[in-house]
C-alpha cells in the first residue's frame, strides 16, 4: 500500500512539473516575443518614459542615432512592432510578433539618455526579455 501511496504522489509531481513546464513555454515560446519592463519610482525622473519595439537589422540599429529613432514614436513606419509608455513604479508588458528575419530593437527615450537607451535582440529570438531601467538607462536584461 505505502509503494502505491509513493507512485501516486510522484505521479502528481510529475503532472505538476508537465503542467508548470506547459505553462512556462506558453508565457514565453511560439511566435511571439514577451517583454517585461520593471521600471523603479526614479526612472526617468519620475517621468513617464516613451518605449519603442521594432524589427530592425544590426547594422541600422548601431547607425541610427536618438533623433532618428525617436521620431518614430510620432510617426511610425513599417518596422513599428509597437509603442508604448512606461511609468516609473510600474511593471509593463507587452508582446510583439516575432520578425521571420533580422533582430528586434527595443528602445527608451529618457529625458536624459545615458548610453544604454537601446538594446538589441538578435536571432534567433527567444520567447521571453527582462528589463530593468534605472534613472536614465537600461540597467539589467
Amino acid at each position: 500500500m505505502k509503494a502505491r501511496r509513493r507512485s501516486r504522489a510522484e505521479g502528481t509531481a510529475c503532472l505538476l512539473a508537465v503542467i508548470t513546464a506547459s505553462i512556462l513555454l506558453a508565457a514565453c515560446g511560439g511566435s511571439q516575443l514577451k517583454i517585461v519592463v520593471l521600471a523603479p519610482e526614479d526612472t526617468n525622473d519620475g517621468r513617464p518614459v516613451y518605449m519603442l519595439v521594432r524589427k530592425v537589422d544590426e547594422a541600422t540599429f548601431v547607425s541610427e542615432p536618438y533623433p532618428v529613432v525617436a521620431a518614430k514614436v510620432v510617426a511610425p513606419d513599417a518596422t513599428v512592432l509597437e509603442q508604448i509608455i512606461v511609468y516609473p513604479g510600474f511593471e509593463a508588458n507587452l508582446k510583439v510578433d516575432k520578425p521571420e528575419k533580422g533582430s528586434v530593437g527595443i528602445y527608451f527615450f529618457f529625458t536624459r539618455p545615458a548610453a544604454a537607451w537601446r538594446m538589441l535582440v538578435p536571432q534567433p529570438l527567444d520567447g521571453c526579455v527582462e528589463l530593468r531601467l534605472g534613472k536614465d538607462r537600461i540597467e539589467a536584461q
